[in-house]
């Protein structure tokens, strides 16, 4: 494990990724900061994080760089970017983390443009609340060389626990998708269960309450009733796309493996579905 502190950049400072950098912030990493809309970067004014002007001076100042965007074209153009991405600003020694629930082979794809630069790319999805980082409780799955892994540890524990190597890259995003798609399939549980209390006459307050109290409750049913039942909106036009790729990321690996659809996918998607109706 490095002796010292590494020098941070970010980007990708959403939901997830706001807390992850205050913490690193808040850990004393140098730290440097980038966003496509300044209202991004407005929280961060007053920290000791630099806001720099592109992807090729943060990768210029960084020693190890996480990357918490949405999708998978977005990871390619924050790392890539047609030459302009993080990577061809960063000195050889560097390592890229990729945050993003993305599919195995994109960062494959990235890891070879990678180490031609001398750069190492690992893969680190996260998964927890919106405290988890504060309380230093997100779970960071990572995929790659263990030597990476090694420099960019201290940087996952200042937001991370557990943190855990899982082998080659792309093992993060395996396990990622597994757990997302299993979330969601207790969700789509939870929301018969209440369907089933609603047939039988019951009072839902009272249900909710016993329920999420109880042996049959769940973070996927605290999910449906503090997030989407309170915000069918946020749940049908934030909540269900993501979802969505989430469960295409496990459904590419396990054709993939030969393995036909699952019951997991199936009760993900279909819960995908009842928040698409809102």
């Amino acid at each position: 494990m490095m002796t010292h502190k590494p020098t941070v950049g970010f980007i990708g400072m959403g939901d997830q990724g706001a807390p992850m950098v205050r913490m690193i912030i808040k850990e004393g990493f140098e730290t440097f900061i980038w966003a496509r809309r300044a209202a991004t970067l407005e929280p961060f004014r007053n920290t000791s994080a630099s806001v720099v002007d592109s992807l090729l001076e943060l990768g210029e100042r960084s020693q190890v760089v996480g990357v918490c965007v949405n999708n998978d074209d977005d990871v390619r153009q924050i790392v890539d970017g047609d030459g302009q991405g993080v990577l061809h600003g960063m000195e050889r020694g560097g390592v890229i983390a990729v945050h993003s629930t993305v599919m195995p082979e994109t960062c494959r794809e990235l890891e070879r443009l990678a180490v031609q630069r001398g750069v190492q790319l690992i893969d680190a999805p996260v998964s927890g609340s919106r405290d988890a980082p504060e309380q230093k409780s997100l779970t960071v799955m990572v995929g790659g060389d263990p030597a990476a892994f090694q420099m960019a540890l201290p940087v996952f524990l200042s937001y991370g626990n557990p943190v855990r190597h899982l082998g080659p890259l792309g093992s993060g995003q395996r396990i990622k998708a597994l757990n997302a798609v299993v979330n969601f399939a207790n969700m789509r549980v939870a929301h018969l269960g209440f369907a089933v209390a609603d047939e039988l006459g019951m009072d839902p307050t009272a249900v909710r309450e016993i329920l999420l109290n109880s042996s049959g409750s769940s973070i996927g049913m605290d999910r449906v009733v503090n997030r989407f039942e309170k915000d069918p909106q946020f749940a049908k036009t934030h909540a269900a796309p993501t979802m969505t790729k989430d469960v295409g990321v496990l459904a590419s690996i396990c054709r993939q493996a030969g393995i036909p659809e699952t019951v997991i996918e199936r009760l993900a998607a279909d819960y995908i579905e009842v928040l698409k109706q809102g």
